[in-house]
């Protein structure tokens, strides 16, 4: 039997005290949505935001040839920058503007720690043909390697009100802790937060051919998802957060895809499960499958823990 253990508060996060929010752009559409949820988020916690591009020397041919690329690609980057400031103004939210150079996500980690950042918030699409934010290399690499909460946002707008935000309960974990960021933004935006369960169907397979035993396996599993969302309603209750709890049979992605298309969900709360050892999101998680599929903002929370029920069998 896998175990787990209770995430510390200091792995929880909060947006209650978040004082320094990072924004890593590049000037594309998805970056500057995460500049606008970024510096709503930051108006209601009073945090500062950090508007951060990063240059990359060896696709610029930084020190050598002042190629055209280069040339547009730094003139971009400051137009991110001068776009941040703007919507931060228009917002009355301090923002704190930056150019640094070095290998993108590397360079982005290393702001996060030496400016003790609470939050961090990027695009999982760059622009096309340049050097960019894509999923598969810089915004995968910070979300799989950042401590703290990772924002990521696509180039489709969305609401900022987070009046309905989706945690999925996967496993103990999630049903003991809930993780406190999202009770946070039920608690500042008024937002109604939904438990979601999904009893995964090919975890009935092994017992397709068991006649009645199989009926006993799936009422096993229903009551367990039951009792996992029963756990995590609890403190919510106490909290006088309000809350839906959602059980579903099928495929977790797919009916957590449903359901962030026909509830118009406003925002995603996940846990990594990150195995304690390994430095990355992992590969072929919900989570990383979800994030490929909507293009609702979801906001991973990070930090080391044991193994999660998700982590055991692939995501479809």
């Amino acid at each position: 039997m896998t175990t787990t253990e209770e995430p510390s508060e200091e792995a929880e996060n909060s947006i209650t005290t978040a004082d320094s929010i990072l924004v890593a752009t590049d000037g594309s559409d998805a970056a500057e949505q995460a500049t606008r949820h970024a510096v709503r988020i930051a108006e209601v916690c009073g945090a500062t935001v950090h508007a951060l591009h990063v240059v990359s020397p060896r696709l610029l041919g930084f020190l050598e040839d002042r190629t055209d690329q280069a040339i547009e690609t730094e003139s971009l980057g400051a137009e991110a920058l001068r776009v941040a400031k703007r919507i931060a103004d228009e917002a009355e939210v301090p923002i704190q503007t930056t150019v640094e150079y070095g290998n993108p996500a590397e360079t982005i980690l290393s702001y996060v720690e030496t400016h003790d950042i609470d939050l961090v918030a990027m695009g999982t699409r760059g622009r096309t043909g340049l050097p960019r934010y894509l999923f598969g290399s810089v915004a995968e690499t910070v979300l799989r390697t950042a401590t703290g909460p990772v924002l990521a946002t696509q180039a489709s707008e969305h609401s900022m009100s987070y009046d309905d935000i989706l945690v999925p309960i996967a496993g103990e974990r999630e049903s003991r802790a809930v993780p406190q960021i999202a009770i946070n933004f039920a608690e500042q935006f008024d937002a109604t937060l939904h438990l979601f369960h999904v009893v995964d169907r090919r975890l009935l397979a092994s017992a397709y051919d068991l006649g009645p035993v199989r009926s006993d396996v799936e009422a096993t599993l229903e009551e367990r998802g039951e009792d996992l969302l029963t756990s995590a309603k609890t403190p919510l209750k106490t909290a006088g957060i309000e809350f839906e709890t959602h059980l579903k049979s099928g495929l977790p992605v797919s009916q957590l895809r449903a359901f962030v298309t026909t509830a118009d969900v406003d925002l995603v709360v996940m846990w990594s499960h990150r195995r304690r050892g390994s430095d990355r999101l992992l590969r072929g998680s919900v989570a990383e499958s979800l994030l490929r599929s909507v293009t609702t903002p979801m906001l991973i929370v990070n930090g080391e823990t044991g193994d999660s029920d998700s982590d055991s069998i692939p995501p479809e």
